[in-house]
């Protein structure tokens, strides 16, 4: 009879044993998944950051491209009002004259824009 409680507290320590290694096993690969699924995330939000820089900076590239483009503009309508519009000062549809600065190119001075209004 000892030799037999002697081999069952044997076979239920080892087992405990066995127990233990599976649990420290279990813990180790979920710690690793842990850090693993952390790395991956922040691997994530560093693309996500990146993307939103590379979005700024082309919404950045495209307001100067824009504003260039409306200084452009801006330059050869004063080019034409200057060139043509003294001689067609009578026949420009409303609204092409924007500015008192457009007014002055077509009728000469400040009286004569006075006097044209």
């Amino acid at each position: 009879m000892r030799a037999e409680m002697m081999q069952k507290f044997a076979e239920e320590h080892s087992d405990d044993r066995l127990e233990q290694l599976n649990d420290n096993k279990r813990r180790l690969k979920l710690e690793a998944h842990k850090r693993e699924t952390e790395r991956l995330l922040q691997i994530r939000r560093e693309m996500y950051d990146l993307a939103r820089q590379q979005e700024r900076e082309e919404a950045e590239a495209m307001k100067k491209d824009e504003h260039l483009r409306q200084e452009v503009i801006q330059a050869e309508r004063k080019r034409i009002i200057e060139e043509h519009a003294r001689e067609l000062r009578n026949f420009l549809p409303p609204g092409t004259l924007k500015s008192s600065e457009d007014m002055k190119l077509v009728y000469g001075s400040d009286q004569a824009v006075a006097m044209a209004y």
